[in-house]
């Protein structure tokens, strides 16, 4: 009998351990209830702490003065005018640029031409175009960087990177990745 008694809770005990499940209970219904599967939300995100690595291939990913644009590949163009990859610019403006990408042609180089186009003075302009060509003509599989500086009308616009092989043979495109920084704003 005093065996028994000797680990018989008090009753402040019981109490405090009926707050601690209460309390435990609801905090994990809470988070199963509240927060859908796999989410984040901008309170739990530091500035600045993400990285491209943290999104999915495809993904866009957009501040308030950048665009960006990221596959990994490989993408098969099925012609030279088909795009390996396309970034669509919303606001007016002038931009920044950059995109830089991987030909793998079987060691025979590579061509990436970098496009920016839109409608001045709205729908039913003559479409303005700004290329830049990056290429090498070497035994590797080069990564190809091309920039430009477009200004885009109200309307906004796209830009469009088209990569070819230096050879005849099949050529895939990969860890491709296009970037616009907006540099100032329309008139």
């Amino acid at each position: 009998m005093r065996l028994i008694a000797r680990f018989r809770p008090s009753p402040a005990m019981v109490v405090a351990t009926l707050a601690l499940l209460v309390a435990l209970g609801g905090t994990s219904m809470a988070a199963v209830a509240l927060v859908p599967k796999n989410s984040v939300g901008s309170a739990q995100v530091i500035d600045g702490s993400l990285q491209s690595s943290d999104f999915a291939t495809g993904q866009v990913l957009a501040g308030r003065e950048t665009i960006t644009r990221s596959i990994d590949g490989p993408v098969t163009p099925k012609a030279l005018d088909d795009p390996v990859a396309t970034l669509a610019i919303p606001r007016e403006g002038a931009y920044v640029i950059w995109a830089k990408a991987q030909v793998d042609n079987g060691n025979h180089g590579g061509q990436c031409t970098l496009i920016a186009h839109g409608i001045p003075n709205g729908a039913g302009g003559i479409p303005d175009l700004t290329k830049a060509l990056s290429f090498v003509d070497s035994p590797t599989t080069p990564t190809l960087w091309t920039t430009v500086v477009h200004g885009f009308a109200s309307t906004g616009g796209s830009v469009d990177l088209l990569c070819a092989g230096m050879s005849k043979q099949a050529y895939r495109v990969r860890n491709i990745k296009i970037t616009a920084f907006r540099i100032s704003g329309g008139s």
